[in-house]
């Protein structure tokens, strides 16, 4: 369950955003189901986060059911064993409503009679559909909304993705959105600032780890992803996750780190030197600085995101340039493979939407790097920026980039 600081009234006003794009029609979204880490144990759970967006129940197994029609909302929860009710805790029908802000709390039997009842009135449903860059993806899919959809293929006239829609409403974040957010950043920044103070104490990458792990705790948090301790070559592995080898002496140290807190999260990246920088460390990480300062003055209404993305290219080109690193518009992506931005919210990875222009609300990463292998050196500088009505805030910018 959320915090008791997160209000209903979020849940309710994002139902009814999506309402109002929609007009008419039912929307059924389902929560993620458990997957199994071996024999009887699964993995830890992770709610979908559009079923978290619209109702805020971080619990497997449920649905979502909105009449946009009447209005009206329910969560369908699954009917439980006794035995399951000793080993994991039932489900409160009280703590669900007055967190959702749902109108009822109903189990399956009596979700599959209202499902017969709304699809004689209602031809349209909405499903959550097949995210796009699935096929990227080199895991399995949680089995939840494809089950999901094939249910309701069979119980109305027409099924309609409602993915498009919700990701236009989500990438607009409301002032307590932005509130929120700024809450799992500042518990970011500050397990950072504890880092830096220590940091020459540090001799494997996993004590750094377990300082972000027990701040995060302190505040009630999580992390928002599997988090990136990479020292030396380490760096050099855009996803390095062992986070378990040895820190040796004046060898840079990259961390990519976020907090989830209230089900938003911050993504952060720094990288520090531990012990004394060498003049080539220096100077690389000084044009990243430069570079990133200039990326983000790019940041405003209006302008065309794909132009933000030829520009900030354009800088990483000059920047990997000034450092003695011959590259032109194909070649530079040997030393800065990855996106420059990605959106921020619910999701760590959140959609943007479908406008093609930056708007007020919008929440994104800036994260420029620089990667030389041969080297072995490694860096990335991350902040979350708010585009605002006139320009851009950086709501992680407070805490210093220097090494």
């Amino acid at each position: 369950m959320l915090a008791e600081e997160v209000k209903n009234i979020l849940f309710i006003e994002n139902r009814q955003k999506l309402c109002e794009q929609i007009s008419k029609g039912v929307v059924i979204v389902a929560a993620n189901s458990l997957m199994q880490k071996c024999d009887d144990e699964s993995y830890p759970f992770s709610q979908e986060s559009s079923f978290l967006y619209l109702c805020g129940i971080d619990i497997p197994n449920l649905k979502l059911l909105i009449d946009c029609d009447t209005n009206e909302s329910w969560i369908v929860v699954p009917t439980i064993s006794d035995t399951e009710e000793w080993f994991s805790g039932g489900l409160s029908v009280n703590d669900i409503k007055k967190q959702s802000g749902v109108n009822h709390v109903i189990n399956n039997k009596e979700f599959d009679s209202l499902v017969k009842v709304i699809s004689a009135k209602s031809k349209t449903a909405y499903y959550l559909g097949q995210d796009p860059y699935q096929k990227y993806y080199d895991f399995f899919i949680n089995p939840a909304q494809r089950e999901n959809e094939l249910y309701l293929r069979k119980k109305f006239k027409r099924v309609k993705d409602l993915r498009p829609v919700l990701n236009n409403i989500r990438a607009i974040k409301s002032d307590y959105e932005v509130e929120l957010m700024s809450g799992a950043i500042a518990i970011t920044n500050d397990a950072f600032k504890k880092v830096k103070t220590n940091i020459d104490g540090y001799q494997y990458e996993y004590q750094v780890e377990a300082t972000f792990d027990a701040d995060f705790k302190e505040h009630n948090s999580n992390h928002a992803f599997t988090p990136i301790i990479a020292s030396g070559k380490n760096a050099c592995t855009l996803h390095y996750i062992k986070n378990n080898d040895h820190i040796e002496k004046n060898e840079l140290l990259l961390m990519d780190i976020g907090a989830r807190h209230n089900f938003y999260n911050g993504d952060v990246s720094r990288t520090y030197i531990v012990g004394e920088a060498s003049h080539r460390q220096v100077e690389v990480f000084n044009s990243l600085v430069d570079a990133k300062i200039e990326i983000e003055q790019l940041l405003k209404p209006g302008v065309l995101i794909a132009s933000y993305e030829k520009d900030a290219n354009r800088i990483m080109i000059s920047a990997l340039n000034a450092v003695g690193l011959d590259v032109n518009k194909v070649s530079f992506r040997d030393y800065f493979p990855h996106a420059i931005s990605h959106g921020l919210g619910v999701s760590t990875h959140e959609p943007l939407g479908l406008s093609d222009v930056f708007l007020p609300g919008m929440i994104l990463t800036v994260e420029p790097g620089i990667y030389i292998r041969e080297e072995s050196i490694g860096m990335r500088i991350e902040d979350d920026i708010l585009i605002t009505e006139t320009g851009h805030k950086s709501l992680s910018g407070y805490l210093p980039t220097s090494m």
